[in-house]
């Protein structure tokens, strides 16, 4: 196990330069990918995910916009997110609201979708 986390920090972090390359020339395609690998890295070599969490990441994965889904954090069963193309913000809810009370009935009141958007995006700051 020591092996697969020490592996996935080490991943983690090359990925890391590369999403900060990609985010500067504005890749949103390479950036999801990305975005899903390191969240395949945290449920399969870091284990810190959970069925409810990968429901969710399987369910928003089949709709067309979604560019990158993972787990964001694991406290009182956690939050998953996404980084969509904005035509797939409706089909997003859509489809969670018809597909995960169906796979987590106990959770059917007590999940929910927000669609947050990216108003600046990245600056770089000289802090000379």
């Amino acid at each position: 196990y020591q092996r697969r986390v020490h592996g996935y920090i080490y991943e983690a972090q090359m990925r890391f330069e590369t999403l900060m390359e990609a985010w500067r020339e504005g890749q949103m395609n390479q950036i999801g990918d990305i975005f899903r690998r390191d969240g395949w890295g945290l449920r399969d070599d870091y284990v810190i995910s959970g069925p409810e969490l990968e429901t969710m990441c399987d369910i928003v994965r089949t709709v067309p916009g979604v560019l990158g889904e993972r787990m964001l954090g694991g406290g009182d069963k956690g939050a998953a997110g996404a980084i969509i193309d904005e035509s797939a913000e409706h089909d997003i809810k859509k489809v969670v609201d018809f597909a995960y009370p169906k796979c987590h009935p106990l959770y059917k009141e007590k999940y929910a979708v927000h669609i947050l958007k990216l108003v600046q995006g990245i600056a770089d700051f000289d802090f000379k």
